[in-house]
């Protein structure tokens, strides 16, 4: 947080990125840790049980910083404020990829560890 402080003031980082980042890592990272373990009445794997909770962590996490950096919701005059369809279609694609990614991931360390 000290270093993204320090790019805000020093480097130019706008504010409504920080912020907006700070909060989906906040809240996301919470969503993740509670529903993993809500999933473990579904799940035996943790494969599937992280599956599911990334996704919605991805969601609401990547939507938080998509409505924060590039809308005025939180930020009037936000110079980096985008159309709505814009901003819903930019966290759909992000969610979509950074989701797909964690499958990859959780997958071969699914693989590796020898559950299915």
């Amino acid at each position: 947080m000290t270093t993204a402080a320090f790019c805000v003031v020093f480097a130019g980082l706008p504010l409504p990125i920080f912020v907006g980042v700070l909060l989906a890592v906040t809240f996301g990272g919470l969503a993740d840790i509670l529903v993993f373990k809500k999933m473990r009445q579904f799940f035996t794997s943790p494969v599937k049980r992280m599956a599911v909770s990334n996704l919605v962590a991805t969601l609401l996490g990547s939507g938080i910083v998509f409505a924060v950096a590039f809308t005025e919701l939180l930020f009037t005059g936000n110079p980096m404020a985008k159309p709505t369809l814009h901003v819903v279609v930019g966290w759909l694609c992000q969610s979509a990829f950074i989701w797909a990614a964690s499958i990859c991931i959780a997958s071969a360390f699914g693989k590796i560890k020898g559950e299915r």
